[in-house]
């Protein structure tokens, strides 16, 4: 029977919301769910830098969840400095493996200019992306990309179902 872990971290930044997602149990080495259930326990204690260092392990590993999560931090600057070329830079690894959390910050990075310059058609080309893994969120950000409609940009954070 497959099993979930749900990892998720809230916190605010400059009034947005951060959610870093979960990945599923059954498809990882039980070490890196050890690993992953332990960055996410060091950060509900506020453990900032030990959570960092987790995810960093496993992203240096290859590890997309951990990637996003990095991604998650950098672009807060919880626990580090903020780095939004870091944050980018995470995401586009977790993006690469099929993330597609990842996927569409990206996109709306590239849509915002947050961290990168300012660029609809990269935008559209991570939304696009997100959209093929059925990622609700990113749909919408392709009709308010088209103009089919006038809704404000979702927050870079994206709770997991």
């Amino acid at each position: 029977m497959k099993s979930s872990i749900r990892i998720t971290l809230l916190a605010a930044t400059a009034g947005l919301a951060a959610t870093v997602v979960a990945a599923s149990a059954g498809d990882l080495p039980p070490r890196v769910q050890v690993q992953l259930s332990s960055a996410a326990s060091d950060y509900s204690r506020g453990d900032y830098r030990d959570a960092w260092f987790r995810f960093w392990t496993l992203a240096l590993d290859g590890n997309a969840v951990a990637q996003f999560n990095l991604g998650q931090l950098y672009r807060q600057g919880i626990g580090i400095p903020a780095d939004l070329q870091l944050a980018r830079y995470w995401y586009a690894e977790a993006a690469a493996q099929g993330h597609a959390y990842a996927q569409y910050n990206l996109g709306l990075m590239y849509e915002l200019g947050h961290g990168t310059r300012q660029d609809a058609i990269e935008a559209r080309a991570w939304y696009r992306r997100a959209a093929n893994a059925d990622l609700e969120v990113a749909h919408a950000a392709l009709l308010r990309l088209d103009g089919r409609t006038h809704a404000a940009p979702a927050s870079l954070t994206q709770a997991a179902p």
